[in-house]
C-alpha cells in the first residue's frame, strides 16, 4: 500500500496546469491496495448491480471486488464483441442495460444499435435486440485497415437521468468532418479523419435513440480529434464528458452540458494525459476519472474536490505500465475498484482503492 498526499500549493484550474507536474493537495489520500486478476477483456468495464455485486464480462464479485468467480458458461457466452461492455447502467426499476459498443451500420444517417437487458442482476441477460438510432448529419469513415465503417462507437458511459431520459456518448464522424488525424501511425493516403463526440438519448426505455448534441468539431485542438469520451451527471445537474485526443501523453479534454446534452461547452484541456478517460463523482462530493496510457505510461486516478472538474489538484499513480484502458466505480463510500488491463498477464487488474478527506497541516484541519 501507498498513500499520496500533496501540496495545496498546486491547486490550479485545468486551463493553465503543466501535465509534466505532479499535483498533490493535502486535503484528499488516497490509498492504493491489493488487487486482483479477471479474465476480461482490455476494454471491459465494471458494472456495479442492485444487490451490490460487481460483474465484468462474465465474472462476479460479492466482496467489493477482491475475489471473482465465473459466471455459468451460458451466461459468459452472451458478453461477446457486440457488447463488449463498455456501455451499461442499472436502471431504477432494477433492469441491467447495456449497448453493443460497434452499431450496425444500415445507411450514413441511421445506426441500428444492439441492446441487452437483464431484471435479474445480469444473471441472465435477453439480446441483442435492435433499436435505431437517427444520425441527421451522419457519415462514414476509414479504419486502420482501410475497411469503410460508420463510426458511431458507443462508448463506456451510459446514464439514466432524473426525468427517465437514457443518455449515451458516442464518437466517430459527422458531414464536413475531414481533417486528417496527425497521430503518427497514420499517412493522408489513410483518409483517416479526426473524430468527434457527441450524445445520443432514448426516452422509451431504450428502444429508439436520437442524436441529442455534441460540442462541435475542433481539429485544431489536438492530433487526433476527440473521441473515447467518458461522462457523468453532476450534483447539480450538468454532465461532464472527459475526452481522448491522441496516444501517448497527449492531453484529455472535458466539455459540460447545462440543459440535459442538447448543447456542450468547448472542449478545454486537462492537466491529465492519456486515453479512454473513464469520470465517476463519489458519494463524498469528489470527483475522479480514471486514465491509462498517459505521460509516462501509467495508471492514474485524478481528483477533483470541487465536484465539478473546475479544478484537478491531486494524482495518485495507481500502477506502472498503464498501456492499457482505465475504469472505476465507487462500491461503497470511500471505497473504490479500478480496473486497467495487464498485458503481462493478458487479463483485467483490479486495485482496491481508498479515498478520503486528508490533513491538512496549514490550516489545522
Amino acid at each position: 500500500m501507498r498513500h499520496v498526499i500533496a501540496s495545496l500549493t498546486l491547486l490550479f484550474g485545468y486551463s493553465n496546469a503543466v501535465a509534466d507536474e505532479t499535483p498533490s493537495d493535502p486535503r484528499i489520500k488516497v490509498t492504493v491496495g491489493s488487487s486482483a486478476f479477471v479474465s476480461a477483456r482490455f476494454d471491459s468495464v465494471v458494472q456495479k448491480l442492485a444487490d451490490g455485486s460487481l460483474f465484468v464480462q462474465g465474472n462476479r464479485s460479492t466482496d467489493g471486488g477482491k475475489t471473482w468467480t465465473q459466471s455459468p458458461a451460458p451466461v459468459r457466452a452472451g458478453f461477446h464483441d457486440k457488447w463488449r461492455q463498455t456501455a451499461g447502467c442499472m436502471l431504477r426499476d432494477g433492469t441491467f442495460l447495456g449497448l453493443g459498443s460497434r452499431p450496425e451500420f444500415t445507411r450514413l444517417d441511421q445506426r441500428i444499435l444492439k441492446v441487452y437487458r437483464s431484471k435479474d442482476n445480469l444473471q441472465t441477460a435477453v439480446g441483442p435486440t435492435d433499436a435505431v438510432l437517427d444520425i441527421p448529419l451522419g457519415t462514414g469513415g476509414r479504419s486502420e485497415t482501410g475497411e469503410y465503417h460508420g463510426a458511431a462507437l458507443v462508448e463506456h458511459s451510459l446514464i439514466e437521468r432524473r426525468d427517465g431520459t437514457l443518455i449515451a456518448s458516442v464518437y466517430g464522424w459527422w458531414k464536413g468532418d475531414e481533417e486528417y488525424s496527425m497521430l503518427e501511425k497514420y499517412v493522408p493516403e489513410m483518409n483517416m479523419y479526426k473524430t468527434r463526440v457527441w450524445v445520443i438519448s432514448s426516452r422509451d426505455h431504450g428502444k429508439t435513440w436520437q442524436t441529442l448534441g455534441t460540442p462541435g468539431y475542433w481539429p485544431e485542438l489536438g492530433p487526433e480529434g476527440m473521441g473515447e469520451p467518458g461522462m457523468t451527471e453532476l450534483a447539480n445537474g450538468d454532465l461532464l464528458m472527459v475526452l481522448r485526443n491522441g496516444e501517448w501523453g497527449e492531453p484529455i479534454f472535458q466539455t459540460r452540458s447545462k440543459d440535459g446534452g442538447r448543447t456542450w461547452s468547448k472542449p478545454q484541456k486537462l492537466p491529465a494525459t492519456g486515453v479512454w478517460p473513464t469520470p465517476c463523482l463519489l458519494s463524498n462530493g469528489m470527483l475522479v476519472v480514471a486514465v491509462g496510457r498517459g505521460r509516462p505510461a501509467n495508471y492514474y486516478l485524478w481528483v477533483s474536490p470541487d465536484g465539478r472538474g473546475e479544478t484537478w489538484t491531486s494524482q495518485t499513480l495507481i500502477a506502472e505500465g498503464g498501456k492499457g484502458y482505465a475504469s472505476v466505480v465507487e462500491v461503497s463510500p470511500g471505497q473504490l475498484v479500478y480496473s486497467g488491463y495487464n498485458k503481462k498477464k493478458r487479463a483485467l487488474q483490479i486495485w482496491q482503492v481508498k479515498i478520503e478527506h486528508g490533513k491538512d497541516n496549514r490550516s489545522g484541519n
